[in-house]
């Protein structure tokens, strides 16, 4: 058995990625077998094909109508993208303003946990009445969605720090900016990348295309914090 293992240098990030795509080979493999029971059991119990098609039926449906599905998948795409970015561009600066501040921690942190709890689909005939059905609307719906989860995490993050090491890191004579960039940001990654992951879970609700937002984020994950402890499980890959 020989092993692989993480390199460094210019090779490192095709190899994270290429041991990311290994590790969720399960993953694909469990898809694969879910389909291939539902195509047996539609096929041996004889139900209806409008009750329950076959995925064979369904595929074989969406090649047929391939262009009007693919405009659909498009705009589906960018108002799920565009949500979800909206809610990283104002969530993280947020959670580091509250994290940096007592006195936006004590006014705004409770309002957004309170929030929170507010059932954001209920909000929804709102946007429609306030904005139409439309792009916006929709927009506002998956920032809401994607929006908590990353600011509380982020927020968790960034007040996760070992007071210790940054009182080490000021008696070195370090800046604010450069105890922020060596020491604050790669520690609060870890918590950052959970909340952008549920995020986009939540930003495709029911979407197939919100899969393939959570994997490609979790795959930014693996090549941008490689050293944190989360991702040392699959750093290894053995070879036959």
């Amino acid at each position: 058995m020989a092993s692989v293992s993480s390199g460094s240098g210019a090779g490192a990030a095709p190899m994270r990625a290429a041991q990311w795509l290994w590790l969720r080979r399960y993953a694909a493999l469990s898809f694969v077998a879910a389909f291939g029971l539902w195509e047996a059991a539609v096929r041996l119990l004889n139900v209806a094909p409008y009750l329950l098609p076959p995925p064979s039926t369904v595929i074989a449906e969406l090649a047929a109508r391939w262009p009007r599905v693919l405009d659909g998948a498009m705009i589906t795409t960018e108002e799920i993208l565009a949500g979800y970015l909206l809610a990283i561009a104002i969530s993280i600066p947020l959670a580091l303003l509250i994290a940096y501040s007592r006195t936006f921690e004590g006014t705004l942190y409770p309002l957004i946990v309170f929030l929170q709890i507010v059932p954001k689909i209920a909000i929804a005939p709102l946007f429609i009445i306030w904005f139409g059905f439309g792009f916006v609307s929709k927009l506002l719906l998956v920032f809401l969605l994607s929006f908590f989860p990353i600011v509380v995490s982020s927020i968790a993050g960034f007040k996760s720090l070992d007071p210790d090491v940054m009182d080490l890191a000021r008696s070195t004579g370090a800046s604010e900016w450069l105890m922020f960039k060596k020491i604050r940001l790669p520690q609060a990654l870890p918590s950052i990348f959970t909340g952008l992951k549920v995020g986009a879970a939540l930003a495709a609700t029911a979407a197939v295309v919100g899969l393939l937002v959570y994997y490609a984020v979790e795959l930014l994950e693996r090549l941008a914090i490689p050293w944190h402890v989360s991702q040392r499980a699959g750093t290894e890959m053995s070879v036959v």
